[in-house]
């Protein structure tokens, strides 16, 4: 049920989306059916994008993603052909609507990195951080985080602080929190609201100076 609601906002996006015909939408569509085994291609591709790998691919899958003057999505034989900002924002879109939100009490370890960057007295070890908020979006609502959490084990009495982090901080999950149709439904309500209605995107597909002017405005440790 959870997929079928995620196909229909995605084919919901599509429709409003003037730079693709009809044979592209249905090609995205049936990527939209594979989203479990294509994310992690998706955020190849924002890489790609960011001069960061020279090419995205999927064997298993059959899907490469390349830039020239243009950004080419291949699927088998099928090809989409993208300006850049249109391609930016496919990816994003895809990725916010079809990437898993973990329930409130997950704990997740993050990142070496991004651990390394909240520079907490003592560290030694990845930071753990339980979920205790998602969808933080920002005061205009183009911007959200999906999760804020607080340091494991200590919470935010320790550090005074919350984290706000994205998806692709993650590093792994080491306890899920509670999940049932009412948590889906949030999730689903959520997606909607600031995906579709407000336009909003994941802080992680933002531009470095679209990050910036957001940064103080959200008032907690951030990152993307």
């Amino acid at each position: 049920m959870m997929k079928e609601e995620l196909l229909k906002l995605f084919s919901d996006y599509l429709e409003d989306v003037d730079y693709l015909n009809d044979e592209q939408q249905v090609m995205l569509m049936q990527l939209g059916l594979e989203s479990e085994r294509t994310i992690s291609f998706w955020y190849s591709c924002f890489e790609c994008m960011n001069n960061a790998v020279e090419k995205a691919e999927q064997n298993e899958m059959r899907l490469s993603f390349y830039m020239d003057e243009e950004c080419h999505l291949i699927w088998k034989n099928q090809e989409i052909v993208l300006e850049y900002e249109n391609a930016r924002e496919l990816i994003a879109r895809f990725i916010d609507i079809f990437e898993p939100i973990y329930p409130l009490g997950t704990v997740v370890e993050l990142s070496e990195d991004f651990s390394k960057s909240l520079k907490l007295k003592n560290q030694t070890y990845k930071v753990k951080v339980v979920i205790i908020e998602r969808f933080s979006s920002t005061a205009d609502k183009e911007a959200y985080f999906p999760y804020v959490g607080t340091v494991y084990p200590v919470g935010t009495l320790g550090y005074g602080r919350c984290i706000q982090f994205t998806s692709s901080l993650i590093d792994s999950v080491v306890h899920a929190g509670y999940q049932d149709d009412m948590d889906n439904a949030y999730i689903l309500l959520m997606k909607k609201e600031l995906i579709l209605d407000n336009e909003a995107v994941s802080f992680g597909f933002l531009s470095k100076g679209r990050m910036e002017k957001y940064r103080e405005e959200l008032g907690v440790m951030t990152n993307e």
